[in-house]
């Protein structure tokens, strides 16, 4: 099917499960990091918490971006 990322044909797993695993894993990240950053921030000064968030997203851009690639490329070619 020209145009889709996954269909049935290709994958095992229905696409309804592997939407509600995707979304449970969107939504605990969700819960969890914001409760993980209020924590820190009341054991540390907040000047660190700030550093550490901004050298965090700049750290993990690159990994992000090679990985959203890798999935991206073989979608390009259907």
């Amino acid at each position: 099917m020209e145009g889709t990322i996954a269909d049935d044909a290709h994958i095992k797993t229905p696409l309804h499960v592997l939407n509600a695993s995707m979304k449970r894993i969107d939504l605990i990240s969700k819960l969890v990091a914001p409760i993980f950053i209020s924590f820190a921030s009341m054991a540390l000064n907040q000047t660190v918490i700030a550093f550490a968030v901004g050298a965090m997203n700049l750290i993990l851009f690159l990994p992000e971006w090679v990985c959203a690639r890798y999935v991206w490329t073989p979608c390009t070619k259907l």
